[in-house]
């Protein structure tokens, strides 16, 4: 819309934005559209307030964005994020190679945003054709393939252990849920407790 955004990301994990916007320079967005700052929130709240921003999308709890709302007098856009979900209707296709890309792009979705748990994939709802299909067995199949040695998952920034169980116990409450695979603490790492490593 020809405005230039200046991003602020979770300061937890601004690593993982800073690498986001390196790949959209190399991509070949030029590097004069977009500012990046790495601070924490009352920091960024003063930056907006100074600024007089007319408009701020904001991704994060709704107890801050509610606190932002106030502060910036309504100029704010919340996205409803936090909670990605997937649906698999009936239809099913019918080439393998189908159904393998639809299980890589699970696996992608659910663990591809490493550090962020408000990006990945958090369920998945399922029509019961899909299990004839053997995708949850390639699912598992390429969730197996990661681990911390290779940097193909690594720690959850946003989240403990103690928070991800009680989710996941909350979420097998649910009739019809499972848990397929994994479900467990990692063990011989060197994570601190306050991040998840599940």
């Amino acid at each position: 819309m020809g405005n230039k955004p200046l991003v602020k990301g979770d300061s937890r994990t601004s690593i993982v934005l800073e690498q986001w916007v390196r790949m959209l320079h190399h991509c070949g967005m030029p590097k004069e559209d977009l500012d990046f700052i790495h601070c924490e929130g009352p920091v960024m709240e003063k930056i907006l307030k100074q600024a007089d921003a007319k408009m701020t999308l904001f991704t994060g709890s709704s107890k801050v964005g509610e606190h932002l709302i106030k502060q910036l007098k309504g100029k704010v856009r919340l996205e409803d994020g936090g909670y990605d979900w997937k649906i698999l209707g009936p239809d099913v296709p019918r080439r393998q190679e189908d159904i393998d890309f639809v299980a890589y792009t699970c696996d992608q979705d659910a663990y591809a945003h490493t550090g962020q748990k408000c990006s990945a994939q958090s369920v998945m709802f399922m029509h019961k054709n899909w299990k004839k299909t053997g995708l949850l067995e390639k699912m598992r199949d390429q969730a197996a393939r990661r681990s911390l040695a290779n940097l193909t998952i690594g720690p959850v920034l946003t989240w403990n252990n103690d928070k991800i169980k009680d989710h996941m116990d909350a979420i097998l409450e649910l009739e019809g849920t499972e848990v397929l695979f994994g479900g467990a603490p990692l063990k011989n790492h060197t994570i601190p407790d306050r991040y998840g490593a599940w």
